[in-house]
Parts: structure tokens; C-alpha cells; sequence
């Protein structure tokens, strides 16, 4: 799984166009909202530094 960000920000409408190259999007709330339908899966993280977070988000998506 490669990242649709490497590091710099990234807005909604670019991330509207990448959808189509990835499984899912985690992101915050706000932005989110922003994103409407893009068509995969969109996983709300509160934290990002929380790894327990991140694993369970990764986990139901994937299915594990």
C-alpha cells in the first residue's frame, strides 16, 4: 500500500481524482466531509499517531 500523500498536504479535489488509484482514504473528519462520494471507502482517524487507531481502522478494512 502506497500513500496518496508522501508527507505534504493534499487537497480535497486532488484527492478526489486519486481515489481511483487506491482501496480507501483515511483522513480527518472535516476534509472527510469535504470529499462527498468519491466511491471507496473513507475512514475517519482522529489521531493519527495513535497506531491502536490505525490498526483498527486498517483492520476493518481490510477485513482482518
Amino acid at each position: 500500500m502506497e500513500p496518496v500523500s508522501h508527507g505534504g498536504g493534499i487537497d480535497t479535489i486532488s484527492a478526489q481524482g486519486k481515489a481511483k488509484e487506491t482501496d480507501f482514504i483515511l483522513t480527518s473528519g472535516e476534509i472527510a466531509r469535504a470529499l462527498e462520494d468519491v466511491g471507496i471507502p473513507v475512514e475517519v482517524i482522529e489521531n493519527f499517531t495513535s497506531t491502536t487507531e490505525l490498526d483498527t481502522a486498517m483492520r476493518k478494512l481490510y477485513d482482518v
